[in-house]
Protein backbone atom coordinates (compact mmCIF):
# COMPACT_ATOMS: atom_id res chain seq x y z
CA UNK A 1 0.00 0.00 0.00
CA UNK A 2 2.73 2.32 0.50
CA UNK A 3 4.51 1.66 -2.41
CA UNK A 4 1.16 2.40 -4.47
CA UNK A 5 0.72 5.82 -2.98
CA UNK A 6 4.11 6.79 -3.36
CA UNK A 7 3.99 5.90 -6.85
CA UNK A 8 0.62 7.41 -7.56
CA UNK A 9 1.98 10.63 -5.79
CA UNK A 10 3.78 10.83 -9.71
CA UNK A 11 0.45 10.79 -11.55
CA UNK A 12 -2.33 12.15 -9.30
CA UNK A 13 -2.61 15.58 -7.96
CA UNK A 14 -3.78 14.61 -5.06
CA UNK A 15 -1.71 12.69 -4.22
CA UNK A 16 1.37 14.67 -4.54
CA UNK A 17 0.16 16.38 -1.16
CA UNK A 18 0.29 12.65 0.74
CA UNK A 19 3.53 12.40 3.20
CA UNK A 20 4.31 9.67 5.60
CA UNK A 21 6.62 9.55 7.80
CA UNK A 22 7.51 6.21 8.66
CA UNK A 23 10.23 5.01 11.20
CA UNK A 24 11.51 1.42 12.18
CA UNK A 25 14.21 -0.06 14.07
CA UNK A 26 15.20 -3.62 14.23
CA UNK A 27 17.59 -6.24 13.84
CA UNK A 28 18.09 -7.92 10.16
CA UNK A 29 16.26 -11.08 10.46
CA UNK A 30 16.42 -12.10 7.28
CA UNK A 31 18.37 -10.80 4.22
CA UNK A 32 15.79 -8.91 1.73
CA UNK A 33 16.68 -7.36 -1.82
CA UNK A 34 16.41 -3.44 -1.08
CA UNK A 35 14.99 -3.68 -4.41
CA UNK A 36 11.94 -5.71 -3.69
CA UNK A 37 11.65 -4.24 -0.07
CA UNK A 38 8.39 -1.98 0.47
CA UNK A 39 10.78 0.17 2.33
CA UNK A 40 13.37 0.90 -0.42
CA UNK A 41 11.39 4.36 -1.43
CA UNK A 42 12.02 7.88 -0.01
CA UNK A 43 15.17 8.83 2.26
CA UNK A 44 16.44 6.33 4.56
CA UNK A 45 18.53 7.91 7.84
CA UNK A 46 20.63 6.05 9.95
CA UNK A 47 21.66 7.70 12.93
CA UNK A 48 24.91 7.24 14.42
CA UNK A 49 25.78 6.88 18.31
CA UNK A 50 25.66 9.89 20.17
CA UNK A 51 29.51 10.88 21.35
CA UNK A 52 30.13 12.73 24.67
CA UNK A 53 29.87 15.95 23.54
CA UNK A 54 26.30 15.57 22.43
CA UNK A 55 25.61 13.87 24.84
CA UNK A 56 26.51 16.91 27.26
CA UNK A 57 24.68 19.25 25.42
CA UNK A 58 21.29 17.27 25.24
CA UNK A 59 21.81 17.36 28.99
CA UNK A 60 22.38 21.02 29.20
CA UNK A 61 18.81 21.34 26.99
CA UNK A 62 16.78 19.03 29.40
CA UNK A 63 18.49 21.05 32.22
CA UNK A 64 20.86 18.65 33.81
CA UNK A 65 23.85 20.28 34.89
CA UNK A 66 26.42 17.92 33.33
CA UNK A 67 30.00 20.30 33.42
CA UNK A 68 31.92 17.31 33.84
CA UNK A 69 33.05 14.39 31.64
CA UNK A 70 32.28 11.80 33.84
CA UNK A 71 28.21 11.94 33.34
CA UNK A 72 28.86 11.30 29.76
CA UNK A 73 31.09 8.69 29.93
CA UNK A 74 29.02 6.38 32.81
CA UNK A 75 25.86 6.84 30.71
CA UNK A 76 27.70 5.83 27.53
CA UNK A 77 29.25 2.75 29.59
CA UNK A 78 25.73 1.57 30.05
CA UNK A 79 23.89 2.43 26.82
CA UNK A 80 26.83 3.40 24.42
CA UNK A 81 25.50 6.18 22.31
CA UNK A 82 22.64 4.66 21.28
CA UNK A 83 20.18 7.90 20.77
CA UNK A 84 17.23 6.53 22.09
CA UNK A 85 18.58 5.25 24.90
CA UNK A 86 20.31 8.05 25.63
CA UNK A 87 17.70 10.16 25.32
CA UNK A 88 15.38 8.14 27.16
CA UNK A 89 17.97 8.07 30.31
CA UNK A 90 18.29 11.98 30.25
CA UNK A 91 14.72 12.64 30.01
CA UNK A 92 14.24 10.42 33.01
CA UNK A 93 16.62 12.00 34.84
CA UNK A 94 14.93 15.53 34.04
CA UNK A 95 11.85 14.08 35.16
CA UNK A 96 12.78 12.39 38.70
CA UNK A 97 14.44 13.40 41.35
CA UNK A 98 17.12 10.60 41.22
CA UNK A 99 20.78 10.72 40.31
CA UNK A 100 22.84 9.57 37.31
CA UNK A 101 24.64 7.00 39.83
CA UNK A 102 21.59 5.96 41.54
CA UNK A 103 19.61 5.60 37.75
CA UNK A 104 23.15 3.40 36.52
CA UNK A 105 22.74 0.92 39.44
CA UNK A 106 19.07 0.60 39.48
CA UNK A 107 18.83 0.19 35.23
CA UNK A 108 19.76 -3.45 35.04
CA UNK A 109 17.44 -4.58 37.60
Amino acid sequence: MLRYWHEQAQQIEIFEQLRFVVVYSTEIYIKLNINQSPFNVGLQIQLPEFNEKQIIKLAHKYGLNWNGKNEPKQLMAMVGGHPYLVHLAIYFLSQQDISLERLLLEAPT
